[in-house]
């Protein structure tokens, strides 16, 4: 009895593992194949939506189930996205080759969907449940720009129950709103307050008086356009109002270095770097022309030792300036002369004196640099050169002149690179000695007085006529105060030809807090 009853618990946990073993087959076997199959069946979705080099996303469906699409979009752009289960629907769409978030935000404003960011999870729902969310504050410090002009920026971005507040000591910026629009003010803010590129602007400013012969410019020698440049200088050496048209050499020079009148309000280069000549220039006073152009590094050393050669040539200025991007910078080398005010006197009918204002004069200099992303440099240059020799009665006499102003300007736009110069010339002007000649006290007494005084040329002065020259070199500084060279200054062997030209050397330029800071003479 006892190995009969051994022997049939043996064949009962037999029959067990007999009986237990299809069961646990059977329950596995189903398992299997549901992975498998959800597998084939995400990757067969997912053969509508494709990935290019780019980044970007095609989508192609037909009544594709929201949730569906929004998963698989979520799987190719690598973002976590989450549907509330609000989000029901179907979707037919097509787009090729967009960004992944320009399609989510399609997707979602096309079928009544809105979503909005939590860290780094995108959460998708209807606009009722968006718009009762809880509101958010966020605290923002501002570096580089101001809370007002922030504040201008962002107000159109708030929703109906935002709200922006500006603590101005601490220039910061107190923002209450939903999650999704905290995240888009977070995106605006951060392109705002950037660091504004710097300009570093180094000016020679150099006055040269004319020789015989140059009534219309400096006889720039061709020599100094033979010396190996590094790229084509565009700097006019020789005017064509001065060239002999019998040279063929000359007339080649012609057509590329043509003056500019100063009459044209905007002078650009063309793509070759040349100044575009003018559809009519009046040559018959040379005073009208200026020229301008680009020069190297080599060029710009061998103008400055073939103007070193000319007797009365001198640097009257050599200001530096470090300026903002899009911020003007002015240079004044020269005086104020007082402008009286005048208004009439209503019981006498006499015109009085009321005040002054005061006008500069001298040589005059406005830059405005534009900097893109390249480094190069959109430069908005205004050279002017201005006296006052004369004055004018206006009136009996009984008041003081009124002063008459010679000017000579030009105004134009040129695009370079960092580390180029700009020279422009042709500003040209008449000196003249005169000397106040007056009979003691009678010269002095009003009405009467002008007849008592004249004005005559100093015995044994001449007339002089000066030209005045503009070298700016234009360098972008980085947020260290290093200069960003994209020209690189060329070095002279001897196995070039032409002149030998000498090294100049300069230190980085000196960043000053500040809109601007000036230095040099």
């Amino acid at each position: 009895m006892p190995a009969r009853s051994a022997l049939r618990i043996t064949w009962a946990l037999l029959g067990t593992f007999v009986i237990f073993l299809p069961v646990v087959s059977a329950q596995n076997g189903p398992v299997v194949a549901t992975a498998q199959a959800t597998q084939e069946m995400v990757q067969e979705a997912a053969a509508p939506v494709t990935s290019a080099a780019s980044g970007n996303v095609s989508l192609d469906f037909k009544d594709a189930d929201i949730s569906n699409v929004l998963r698989i979009l979520s799987l190719k752009s690598k973002v976590n996205i989450v549907a509330g289960p609000e989000v029901k629907g179907t979707v037919t769409i097509r787009l090729e080759d967009v960004p992944w978030d320009k399609a989510l935000d399609v997707v979602l404003r096309t079928y009544g969907y809105v979503y909005e960011r939590e860290g780094n999870i995108i959460r998708v729902t209807t606009k009722e449940n968006l718009e009762t969310e809880e509101l958010v504050t966020e605290t923002f410090i501002l570096n580089y720009t101001t809370a007002e002009e922030a504040m201008a920026a962002i107000e159109d971005v708030l929703s109906e129950r935002g709200r922006i507040k500006s603590v101005e000591r601490t220039n910061m910026l107190v923002i209450t709103d939903i999650p999704t629009n905290l995240y888009k003010i977070r995106v605006v803010i951060q392109k705002l307050d950037r660091s504004t590129p710097q300009a570093f602007i180094d000016s020679k400013i150099v006055r040269t008086t004319l020789q015989v012969g140059e009534n219309l410019g400096i006889l720039w020698g061709t020599d100094v356009t033979m010396d190996g440049a590094q790229r084509p200088i565009t700097f006019p050496f020789v005017s064509h109002s001065n060239a002999d048209d019998s040279d063929i050499f000359d007339r080649a020079l012609n057509r590329f270095f043509p003056n500019v009148p100063t009459t044209l309000a905007r002078n650009t280069l063309n793509t070759r770097g040349f100044p575009e000549p003018a559809a009519a220039v009046d040559e018959s006073d040379g005073t009208n022309l200026f020229t301008f152009g680009r020069l190297d590094f080599t060029s710009m050393s061998a103008v400055l030792r073939f103007l070193r050669e000319r007797s009365n040539t001198k640097i009257i200025s050599n200001p530096r300036i470090t300026v903002l991007n899009h911020q003007e910078a002015k240079i004044n080398v020269g005086n104020e002369i007082p402008i009286p005010t005048l208004e009439r006197n209503e019981s006498s009918g006499a015109l009085e004196i009321t005040g002054f204002e005061y006008r500069e004069t001298g040589v005059v200099l406005q830059v405005t640099p534009h900097i893109n992303d390249g480094n190069e440099i959109l430069l908005e240059l205004h050279p002017e050169v201005s006296s006052s020799t004369t004055s004018q009665d206006f009136g009996n006499g009984d008041f003081t002149d009124i002063p008459i102003f010679d000017v000579r300007a030009a105004e134009t736009q040129v695009l370079m690179r960092s580390g180029e110069t700009i020279a422009i010339g042709g500003l040209m002007s008449d000196s003249e000695v005169v000397s106040q000649v007056k009979v003691p006290i009678l010269g002095d007494v009003p009405l009467i007085g002008k007849l008592f005084r004249s004005k005559r040329q100093a015995q044994g002065a001449t007339n002089q006529k000066e030209e005045t020259i503009f070298f700016i070199t234009v360098t972008v500084v980085d947020t260290e105060g290093q200069p960003v060279l994209i020209v690189q200054p060329v070095s002279t062997g001897a196995s070039e030809p032409g002149v030998s030209v000498p090294v100049l050397t300069a230190a980085a330029p000196e960043v000053k807090t500040g809109a601007y800071a000036v230095s040099g003479n």
